[in-house]
């Protein structure tokens, strides 16, 4: 055992932290360009018409909650009730027989892709394209968060490809809108400009708003309002709102 002068043991050094440029091409934290979008797919994608609107954000593969939702869909008697999945559908549900169930959700509800299923809609391992989990996670999460959830993605690819899902995931669309009554509704996984952005998180909404979000409802967007799911927290900011 090897001891220094003093007797003591010599500390190990600590483990390096990746350079920021580094750090934001890691599987992951990066972001494929295949993932950005313009403000013309809010204005001129698919339109769902519905009186009631369930948007379902990260099911995650949660069965039992997926039950809950068929309750709450089925208990509706106000005229056409849509259901719409925006993404991150799959996640836990690596064994066949959950991955089979959340799949069937295209059966009966509209869904676009999150980054998760993005991910797995890749049939082969890409290494100049390794997204990892696709979350693009910011600075502020730890590594160990980013390398657990690139973990997760891996093994659930596999439950996928047994299950030949890539044609059907790819397939999905990035956004969709839906007018309910007079409202119009654009829906989105990430935010307004990519599928896995953080510029609707609730620590970043504030300054999203100021850098022009707010003008893009009524302009570019042509929507009411935005559903998305990356934020992990409600946000409703103070704009006008006709009525």
């Amino acid at each position: 055992m090897t001891r220094t002068a003093s007797g003591r043991r010599p500390r190990k050094p600590a483990r390096a932290e990746p350079a920021a440029d580094t750090r934001a091409s890691l599987p992951g934290r990066y972001c494929p360009s295949d993932y950005a979008y313009g403000p013309a797919v809010l204005c001129t994608g698919p339109v769902i018409e519905a009186d009631v609107l369930y948007v379902v954000g990260g099911l995650y593969g949660n069965t039992v909650a997926l039950g809950a939702l068929r309750t709450l869909r089925d208990a509706e008697r106000r005229g056409r009730v849509q259901v719409v999945f925006n993404g991150d559908f799959h996640w836990f549900d690596v064994h066949a027989q959950q991955f089979a169930a959340i799949s069937r959700v295209l059966d009966w509800g509209h869904a676009i892709r999150g980054n998760v299923e993005t991910e797995l809609s890749r049939p082969g391992a890409d290494d100049s394209l390794d997204a990892g989990c696709g979350c693009a996670y910011p600075d502020d999460v730890p590594d160990a968060d980013v390398e657990r959830s690139n973990r997760i993605l891996a093994r659930l690819r596999a439950t996928a490809r047994e299950a030949d899902a890539f044609q059907r995931l790819s397939a999905l669309p990035m956004t969709l809108r839906a007018q309910v009554g007079p409202a119009r509704v654009g829906i989105v996984h990430g935010d307004d400009r990519s599928l896995a952005g953080w510029r609707l998180a609730h620590d970043r909404l504030a300054g999203s708003w100021a850098d022009g979000l707010a003008g893009s409802f009524a302009g570019e967007y042509q929507a009411s309002l935005l559903a998305e799911f990356d934020g992990y927290l409600p946000s409703r900011p103070a704009w006008p709102v006709e009525e």
